[in-house]
């Protein structure tokens, strides 16, 4: 399970099949929830409502985003939870705030914000009446963007269509930066913090059949990955993975003795363009009589873009470990022979 950003589209194809707006708002930033191939779930943020960017904060210099939109059909625990965590890290522009709203007319009350330690600043009613279309309460801009309607109340009193008063939505904001720059945004927060979160009986709406996207291939690689590129046609190609380990014993006055060794990992097949992440580690250790040997490990991993990130955090915890064990063997193997 991960999380890749993925493009307006994607997340418009998520969100008109499953969300209960079917409507997607002004869009900055996307991303999705990738398991098995495909993407189970989708998280959009993009432009907040005049009022709250005027007035939430105060002397504001920051990005403020909303999280407007969130989508997850996968059954893996905390799924969620995962997607909202892993995309706020990704966001492209830091220091920022994020709001975002938990609408009690459908029983939410911000399980997953509560879950991700967001700041709650209590609930907030909305000028606008809903109104009930084939028997769904709809927002007027639904209706706008829908069916063309620019003057609800005047078109529901001509086509006797109830209206309901809005209920609460709880408000919740995010702080992403250094230490620093989180506390001065919250201080600037013109909201009086509500320190207990508020409850609510988890539910459910019917969002219809689930949808089946499988992913590959998604966001173009850094220039220093170097990648392999496809040229307008699906490829299959097997790369392996490489590694590559370094030995010097060196000592003071005199040449480093080096050796090197390479060898394959595994064979990984690819069916388009994919990256290749370097990673590596290296260690110096002294063996006294002002002598030392030196261990440098790399690691050539072929993934796909989307995997980036977490290939690199994957070989980077791994390294050290097998730098440290090389370097143990060799100088077990130095002792017994002198």
């Amino acid at each position: 399970m991960r999380v890749v950003k993925v493009d307006k589209e994607r997340c418009l194809k998520w969100v008109s099949s499953k969300h209960y707006s079917r409507r997607l708002g002004i869009f900055w930033e996307g991303f999705a929830l990738v398991e098995n191939g495909h993407v189970t779930g989708v998280v959009v943020f993009g432009q907040p409502s005049a009022p709250i960017q005027k007035h939430a904060f105060r002397d504001r210099e920051f990005r403020l985003y909303e999280l407007t939109r969130l989508v997850v059909q996968s059954k893996t625990p905390n799924a969620a939870s995962f997607l909202v965590g892993n995309a706020l890290k990704m966001l492209s522009q830091k220091p920022a705030a994020v709001v975002s709203y938990a609408d009690s007319a459908w029983g939410h009350c911000g399980i997953i914000y509560q879950a991700t330690n967001w700041t709650y600043t209590g609930a907030t009613k909305s000028h606008d009446k809903l109104y009930i279309v084939k028997g769904v309460k709809t927002h007027p801009m639904t209706l706008r963007d829908k069916y063309g309607i620019t003057n609800p109340s005047e078109w529901a009193r001509q086509n006797n269509i109830k209206s309901v008063a809005p209920e609460p939505k709880h408000r919740y904001f995010f702080f992403l930066g250094s230490r620093r720059q989180k506390t001065s945004m919250r201080r600037k927060l013109a909201y009086p913090v509500v320190h207990k979160y508020p409850k609510a009986n988890k539910t459910m709406y019917d969002a219809g059949a689930n949808i089946v996207d499988p992913i590959k291939h998604l966001a173009t690689s850094p220039v220093w990955l170097k990648p392999l590129k496809a040229k307008g046609k699906p490829m299959k190609v097997d790369v392996p993975a490489t590694i590559s380990v370094t030995k010097s014993r060196m000592l003071v006055g005199k040449a480093a003795k080096t050796s090197s060794r390479d060898a394959t990992l595994e064979v990984r097949n690819f069916q388009t363009a994919h990256a290749t992440v370097h990673v590596s580690a290296e260690q110096t250790r002294n063996i006294g009589n002002y002598e030392s040997l030196k261990v440098k490990v790399e690691v050539f991993m072929p993934c796909y873009a989307e995997e980036v990130p977490e290939t690199i955090s994957t070989l980077s915890k791994r390294l050290p470990p097998k730098v440290d064990a090389v370097i143990d063997s060799w100088l077990e193997s130095i002792q017994q022979s002198e």
